[in-house]
């Protein structure tokens, strides 16, 4: 799917006005930033040149004034023009690319996978913080499906009050119909996804098993509460997808095959469909989001979830 240049220099122009308001709120985000910095270095600076006269009180209550103040506009005013921004170039790749790309499209980027779904066949590995946002469903080639990104995080805080925040994983989600009738679970995952975090299953029944491709071993680790039915899903030929799709990716993955779905996750880092608040709508933005729509496509392909050949098994 390509995009002329024209098309997307007309939705620069129609967006302009929000990019130049988002633009403004970003710099004047950075600005109070700064300001908000140099109270307690003032206060410092006081405190070393007359200490008879100077107290933390003229560190602290500068500073706090000063957090109020900055934090009452960034959320009075610069959130609200970067959200309004964002939300307006996302109305946009949603008409531009997945209605043009995909049948039955829904695109609701304030809604992402629910953290039970994921939890429920362990996906992922979790923490304690659970984000998930840019939802899109759709249909391709005859295959029901679902794309969203999300983000597992570990937030801890020490004695001090001092917040460290690890992520878990931080990339994309896909749900589609499988291409075989299964009833049970089966799940193959990188042998170096998390390594440490994410080991073993808390699944009832679910244990590790291996396969007769040493090479697919040698790559990933395979859970499931049923054998026969875990041969059936990863043929080789299966199997050789999978490797090859996870070359394709570049990221760390996780797939879970269960009741009639499969779901690949791509630890990947990035959001494509995010656009930063001082940004254009350029080509390469345009790209890049096709870019990840595609994968969409690619996915059914590569993996011939299009086939309908092993319905309906006795």
């Amino acid at each position: 799917m390509e995009i002329n240049k024209e098309e997307i220099a007309k939705i620069r122009n129609e967006l302009s006005k929000e990019y130049e308001a988002s633009s403004k709120a970003t710099t004047i985000n950075m600005f109070l930033l700064v300001v908000f910095l140099m109270f307690p270095i003032a206060g410092s600076l006081k405190i070393l040149n007359d200490p008879g006269d100077a107290s933390m009180v003229d560190i602290v209550l500068p500073t706090i004034i000063a957090l109020i103040a900055t934090s009452m506009v960034r959320y009075l005013y610069v959130v609200p023009k970067t959200k309004k921004y964002k939300d307006s170039v996302k109305k946009v790749i949603n008409s531009l690319v997945f209605e043009k790309m995909f049948e039955n499209v829904s695109f609701a980027p304030e809604t992402g996978i629910s953290r039970t779904e994921l939890k429920t066949i362990e996906l992922i590995p979790f923490g304690n913080r659970y984000s998930s946002n840019d939802l899109l469903k759709g249909r391709k080639d005859g295959v029901d499906f679902s794309r969203a990104d999300v983000w597992t995080y570990t937030e801890r805080t020490d004695s001090d009050g001092n917040t460290t925040t690890n992520t878990d994983f931080k990339g994309q989600v896909y749900k589609f119909n499988f291409h075989k009738d299964t009833i049970n679970y089966v799940q193959i995952k990188d042998k170096k996804f998390l390594s440490g975090i994410f080991k073993g299953h808390k699944l009832p029944n679910v244990h590790k098993i291996t396969f007769e491709d040493d090479r697919f071993n040698e790559r990933f680790d395979v859970y499931t509460n049923d054998e026969e039915e875990s041969f059936y899903v990863f043929t080789p030929h299966f199997m050789e997808k999978v490797m090859n799709l996870k070359d394709k990716f570049h990221a760390r993955l996780s797939v879970v095959v269960t009741e009639g779905v499969i779901y690949i996750a791509a630890n990947t880092g990035g959001d494509a469909f995010e656009i930063k608040n001082n940004q254009e709508v350029t080509d390469t933005f345009i790209q890049d989001v096709i870019s990840e729509a595609n994968i969409i496509s690619e996915l059914i392909t590569d993996l011939g979830l299009d086939s309908d050949l092993f319905k309906q098994r006795n």
